[in-house]
């Protein structure tokens, strides 16, 4: 907790854009939770003043910013004495600290004493503010600075349409700049007591949605399992910790403690519940255009499996499915003995619903109730907490 820096904050965030989908971020989420407001993240921004409000107004110096906080310090300390609030101390606090970095934080984004090898390292986008090259030469700055944590975002990742292009783009932005940041902060002694980690929130599917053309498809999101790396800090280098099984989609092997016994969770081969069935030998015939990817991809899709270890239906049951509901809805009488909608007395016949889609609304209204109550209350044991699949 805290910096060894008094004139630079203790946690500073900077966000990029890069050239795919925008995606919002909250302030949120650099904030200090149930810790005093001195702790929350200073967001640097990429266009006039770093820090917001940071210079002072016109026709206001220095020597009278000082005097004014002095003022305020006095008034806060009085209502400390008679509140008792902590987050008073907070208060002042953030305002010295604020008075520091007017001198501290110009000195920082300032790039002129950097040579040009290592702006080349960095690549062509490093004396551009805002982006991710320029990001992570003022992350290294801030480490020999003292400062214990920062945090970059890059935007741009949801790519639920156009992955070819904007795939590559987005790595253009990250690839060099990323290797470039670890290799200064080793060349510099910095890299042993610094631990470098990239990440995102989730993963994307190994199926696509979208177009499903060469050129133009994309990927949903999928939460099972994803790819961290980490660097620095002692961390055993070329390790890698945990494993998916042959298509990505599920961890076998080192579930983390996010993940394992939750909904939706991967579950590995040695539990008792997974029970993968084989794909399919054959591809499925079909008449919409074939996306360029292998076939056993195509056909996972059609089959990927439940929380639990089962799969989807494929088209075909679920075209056989769809044939005998609809026969249903037209004649009641027709419904097999093992249909659940029929009642335990031989004949007796529960309410059936007025239209195939009328169902599908009810289903879904069930599943959000069941997600609410998962939400209040967890899984009533194990294997009850996994939700149903939305209808295909």
């Amino acid at each position: 907790m805290g910096s060894p820096n008094k004139n630079l904050p203790g946690y500073v965030v900077m966000i990029s854009k890069g050239r795919g989908q925008s995606q919002a971020l909250y302030d949120r989420l650099w904030g200090s939770g149930f810790l005093p407001s001195k702790h929350q993240g200073v967001k640097f921004r990429s266009a006039g003043d770093p820090v917001l409000y940071l210079s002072n107004p016109k026709g206001v110096s220095r020597d009278m910013r000082r005097s004014m906080l002095d003022g305020i310090a006095k008034i806060n300390q009085a209502k400390k004495k008679e509140s008792g609030d902590p987050e008073i101390d907070a208060r002042i606090a953030q305002y010295e600290m604020a008075y520091r970095m007017q001198t501290s934080v110009p000195e920082l984004v300032d790039l002129k004493d950097e040579p040009k090898h290592v702006l080349d390292l960095y690549g062509k986008d490093a004396m551009r503010k805002g982006s991710f090259a320029h990001n992570c030469l003022i992350a290294r700055r801030l480490s020999e600075r003292g400062v214990p944590f920062v945090q970059l975002f890059h935007r741009g990742w949801d790519q639920h349409g156009s992955l070819p292009s904007k795939i590559r783009q987005q790595c253009e932005d990250v690839d060099q700049p990323a290797a470039a940041l670890v290799r200064d902060l080793k060349q510099r002694g910095l890299l042993k007591d610094t631990i470098v980690i990239c990440g995102g929130e989730f993963g994307r599917t190994i199926y696509s949605q979208g177009k499903l053309t060469k050129d133009n498809h994309g990927r949903d999101h999928h939460g099972r399992c994803f790819s961290m790396w980490l660097a620095g800090g002692g961390i055993k280098a070329g390790f890698e910790y945990g494993k998916t099984d042959d298509f990505a989609y599920n961890i076998v092997e080192n579930p983390s403690a996010s993940t394992s016994g939750s909904p939706g969770s991967s579950i590995p081969r040695s539990s008792p519940n997974f029970s993968p069935e084989p794909l399919p030998s054959k591809r499925h015939e079909e008449t919409s255009p074939q996306p360029a990817f292998p076939s056993r991809i195509r056909d996972l899709h059609r089959h990927r499996p439940y929380p639990c270890g089962r799969r989807v239906p494929s088209r075909q049951e679920e075209q056989e499915r769809q044939g005998e509901e609809e026969a249903r809805f037209r004649d009641p009488r027709a419904v097999p003995a093992q249909d659940p909608f029929r009642g335990a007395a031989q004949g007796a016949l529960l309410p059936l619903r007025t239209s195939p889609a009328l169902q599908d609304q009810q289903q879904l209204a069930d599943r959000e109730a069941r997600a609410a109550q998962f939400l209040h209350q967890g899984p009533a044991g194990p294997g009850q907490g996994d939700l149903p699949r939305p209808p295909q």
